[in-house]
């Protein structure tokens, strides 16, 4: 086995840096040592050598995909080092999205951890689990999240994901209700109008014709 500098390597897009600072933040709480970009990547050189050095050392390599994630090239570039490096690949999707062509290859067959709907970090626990059996000989130093709490924060953003949904639906179909209730009153309104117009009109010309007859 490698001497591991990193356990862990972040792969993320910069519009998703808050993401990977909380994860890096959260697993290195728990022993387990990660490589970020913006933090360990040396500022004014150029971060290609390093980046490579970090993926060559770490042992499993994250990767945060998102909308912005999965249109970079550069998270693509670091997904094929990690498979060349034979890395522990995990995929932390921040959304549905498809993979796109470069990474679709790369990451269709994997396992991966959806950390939607609702909070991402309070999905770091079930990927700090899945991550710490890849350390079996330093599993207590690691530690242990407690799994029945990760999967009930889990649980609860997903219930409060639906609880959102439903009213949502409601709200909107209470909504097309009063349009259309009012859509209707509006057409009976100018049906009634017409109909009096009509009316008026009618006894008008009989009013008219009665006069003439009377005349007569």
């Amino acid at each position: 086995m490698k001497n591991e500098k990193y356990d862990v390597f972040i792969s993320y897009s910069s519009k998703d840096q808050k993401i990977a600072e909380a994860m890096s933040h959260y697993l290195e709480e728990r022993n387990l040592r990660c490589f970020v970009a913006y933090r360990d990547a040396p500022k004014g050189e150029d971060w290609g050598p390093f980046i490579e050095y970090a993926i060559e050392d770490a042992t499993v390599f994250v990767y945060v995909h998102s909308k912005s994630s999965n249109k970079s090239k550069e998270t693509t570039r670091e997904i094929n080092l990690a498979f060349d490096e034979n890395c522990v690949l995990i995929p932390f999707r921040l959304s549905s999205d498809k993979y796109q062509e470069g990474k679709r290859y790369r990451l269709n067959n994997l396992s991966w951890l959806d950390a939607f709907p609702g909070d991402p970090k309070n999905y770091f626990g079930e990927l700090f689990n899945t991550i710490r059996t890849h350390f079996p000989d330093r599993i207590q130093e690691i530690g242990e999240e407690d799994t029945n709490k990760v999967h009930n924060m889990a649980e609860e953003e997903r219930h409060k994901s639906k609880l959102w949904y439903i009213l949502i639906t409601l709200i909107v179909c209470c909504s097309t209700f009063v349009y259309v209730k009012y859509n209707n009153n509006n057409k009976q309104l100018k049906i009634t109008d017409s109909q009096t117009k009509k009316e008026k009109i009618t006894d008008n010309h009989e009013n008219v014709f009665n006069f003439v007859l009377h005349t007569e």
